[in-house]
């Protein structure tokens, strides 16, 4: 925000999590990651707006999920050539230290907002998508997110999801950030709680509740700022990749089954 003139004057950090479990993965997740590192070079040179890409590395051992610890170094030596691509490892969990660690860094950097997103939806990284996005921004939205293929009708009804959402970042820490309420369950949690849903056959599953970090800060940015929410259809709809190795297709199942029921979990913690 410009001092002189109350203007918003926005600069992007665009961060996107990314970890390979096993070391036998990490040439795989290091090549996935070309569309996102293309389509934000592209972005760059189109749009007037400063944009810059860090791709975070959620590396303790502590969570359930994290690296297997030689991803950053891949990372580094496949796309290190770029100034406005970094690279940094997390000792915080995936779900919300991370990203709270993300957003005071990019504040630190002189960025606005924090645009967070998942390599997968890569190809909804257009001129096009960004601007509109930035526009709802300058209309006095906190949260702008992208209505994206399964998430669709949740993310237009406001339950904006990181796959793509672009965050005020001052607005987002005011209300505490991500909830750690939410955060990736550790290790040696023997309490971890599970919900139940129902996937496209009609049979019972169960998922962790942890996750949807983004239902706790949405209500409490709703009852601070009032109406700030912008969700929004792409103009330019990309895809959204799914994972194509049988365990991690049948996570990604599992998960959307029970997204609904985790998301009012969550809102219920704040009433």
């Amino acid at each position: 925000m410009s001092k002189k003139s109350g203007q918003y004057t926005p600069s992007v950090k665009l961060v996107a999590r990314v970890f390979a479990k096993k070391p036998e993965g990490v040439a795989e997740k290091v090549a996935s990651l070309k569309s996102l590192i293309d389509a934000f070079k592209k972005l760059r040179d189109e749009t007037e707006t400063p944009v810059k890409l860090c791709l975070v590395v959620p590396v303790s051992k502590s969570f359930v999920d994290h690296d297997c610890g030689e991803t950053l170094a891949a990372l580094k030596e496949a796309y290190d050539s770029d100034p406005d691509i970094s690279f940094d490892n997390s000792n915080l969990d995936p779900f919300c230290g991370l990203l709270n660690e993300a957003a005071a860094l990019a504040l630190m950097g002189g960025h606005t907002d924090m645009l967070v997103i998942s390599p997968e939806a890569a190809s909804n990284l257009t001129k096009d998508n960004f601007e509109m996005m930035i526009r709802a921004r300058h209309r006095g939205a906190k949260v702008v997110g992208l209505a994206l293929k399964e998430l669709a009708e949740s993310i237009r009804a406001g339950a904006i999801a990181n796959t793509f959402a672009l965050w005020d970042i001052v607005a987002l820490l005011s209300v505490g950030g991500f909830d750690f309420r939410a955060a990736n369950a550790l290790v040696n949690d023997k309490l971890q709680a599970f919900v139940q849903g129902t996937n496209e056959r009609g049979e019972e599953i169960f998922y962790p509740q942890a996750g949807v970090e983004e239902i706790i800060p949405l209500i409490l940015l709703m009852r601070t700022f009032g109406r700030c929410i912008a969700p929004l259809s792409p103009k330019d709809p990309g895809s959204w990749k799914l994972p194509t190795e049988p365990a991690g297709l049948e996570r990604h199942i599992k998960k959307m089954a029970a997204q609904s029921t985790r998301q009012a979990g969550m809102a219920e913690l704040v009433n």
